[in-house]
């Protein structure tokens, strides 16, 4: 994800973690607008459903994601226009402390997008292992079938090998996406069984 245009500060200073700039934005726009903070939050997303939580999420900024969870009360399950919640982006990026914050304060970990991928399936692409093991360790559920196929046939496309040995040995099936991903696994680990 990128860092959003300049028009959007508040959006900006959220994905970069400048907590002091991003109180002072948020205050100043309630303000000129005659609301509570958390009420302007709500109102400054983009188009796409986008707002401050999923910035905070993807730039790893733990400390703006916390205090947009524990002062403002925002939803840690907010979901952008395309279904995606805060931990997707935080998972999509790497960001494992925040992933690990966003778990506490009850994310859920099986939530899907419109596609009905997971955040399984966005570490999984980019074959991070730690934050793999992490949602493993939160009981997701390893078979999940989106649009594009399931955790284990995201990790093998794009040759993450060690995430690939993650799942398996989660019991993640080789063949349940329309028996397409055997090849690819198999040619991968050589024979095994599911």
């Amino acid at each position: 994800m990128e860092a959003p245009k300049p028009q959007c500060d508040l959006l900006n200073a959220a994905y970069k973690g400048e907590i002091n700039r991003f109180k002072r934005l948020a205050l100043s726009y309630a303000k000129g607008e005659g609301i509570e903070v958390a009420e302007a939050i709500d109102e400054l997303v983009l188009e796409d459903g986008r707002g401050s939580l999923h910035f905070a999420a993807a730039g790893g900024s733990l400390q703006v994601c916390k205090y947009l969870i524990e002062t403002l009360k925002l939803d840690v399950d907010s979901k952008d226009g395309e279904g995606c919640t805060p931990l997707y982006h935080a998972s999509a990026e790497g960001h494992f402390d925040t992933v690990r914050y966003l778990l506490e304060k009850g994310a859920d970990p099986d939530a899907s997008n419109v596609k009905n991928a997971t955040p399984l399936h966005f570490a999984a692409k980019s074959g991070d292992t730690k934050i793999i093991t992490l949602l493993l360790s939160r009981g997701v559920r390893v078979d999940v079938a989106s649009r594009d196929g399931t955790a284990l046939q995201f990790a093998a496309a794009r040759g993450h090998r060690d995430a690939v040995k993650l799942l398996l040995d989660h019991g993640a099936n080789t063949t349940n996406f329309r028996n397409v991903w055997q090849v690819k696994v198999t040619g991968m680990y050589g024979t095994f069984t599911s």
